[in-house]
């Protein structure tokens, strides 16, 4: 999800959606993890206040 090279296709799947615009079948929405706040590996994911964060992945 960092690297968008590493995605099969070249991350052609990958779209920026929005509220009003969601992905079409077989896109993807692209999602800014710089977003998760204490979330990120430059704040160690939360760990460091002892409240580590979990992601959960859902699948139709």
């Amino acid at each position: 999800y960092k690297k968008p090279g590493s995605i099969p296709g070249q991350g052609a799947n990958v779209k920026i959606c929005h509220y009003d615009d969601l992905p079409n079948r077989g896109e993807v929405c692209y999602y800014d993890h710089k977003s998760w706040q204490e979330c990120t590996e430059e704040k160690f994911f939360g760990f460091y206040k002892s409240s580590p964060c979990i992601f959960l992945k859902l699948n139709k």
